[in-house]
């Protein structure tokens, strides 16, 4: 990350690398994966997505079979209010049958425009799989902002996104030049509290 101008006493440049599910489970972007027993079962119940939700479960038969209430054993609904219940009737259903199950996560990075501050970049690399398969995607996006300020008001002149799914091209990766190197900010690299609740599993 990238940093300068406006009240920026000098050009800072920072860099974090972290597995962001051990730093940060329940992010929005990830928190799908948690709550995908909750979902599955609304899935199933063909709910609506909960408010905020980013991606989303699809639960299926081990034959692909669309899944009803039945399948899990459930006569009466189980109300929203119940997380727990909801996530059980499902994993029960996973431990007596087998099942297949779709996961999407969706990640929206982001930089934020506010702020006294002439320009920033951020790469984010982007290293996902999972544990025990050796196959793995590697992503890549920038984030470049620069202000202008006529009249004493800054205005967001540019901001592009950059999404390139192979290694970093030439010229993305950012290096430090000129710029300070500093800490990242608490807000950052403080890691979140990791317990699963109300239904929710590693």
């Amino acid at each position: 990350m990238k940093e300068s101008g406006g009240a920026i006493l000098f050009p800072r440049f920072w860099t974090f690398q972290m597995d962001m599910y051990r730093h940060n489970p329940s992010s929005l972007n990830l928190i799908t994966w948690r709550k995908r027993y909750i979902l599955a079962y609304g899935d199933v119940a063909r709910e609506p997505a909960p408010p905020r939700t980013r991606g989303f479960v699809n639960l299926r038969s081990p034959t692909g079979r669309y899944l009803t209430l039945a399948d899990l054993r459930v006569n009466t609904a189980i109300p929203t209010t119940n997380p727990i219940a909801r996530a059980e009737a499902v994993r029960d259903y996973i431990a007596a049958n087998g099942c297949q199950m779709i996961i999407s996560l969706e990640d929206r990075p982001s930089i934020s425009s506010t702020g006294n501050f002439l320009h920033k970049e951020r790469l984010t690399e982007f290293n996902i799989g999972l544990r025990g398969i050796k196959n793995r995607i590697i992503a890549y996006q920038k984030l470049d902002v620069q202000k202008a300020a006529p009249q004493g008001a800054p205005v967001l002149v540019t901001d592009q996104r950059d999404f390139q799914l192979s290694a970093a091209p030439t010229g993305v990766v950012p290096v430090p030049g000129h710029y300070a190197m500093s800490d990242p900010p608490v807000s950052v690299e403080d890691a979140r509290d990791p317990l699963a609740v109300n239904g929710e599993y590693d």
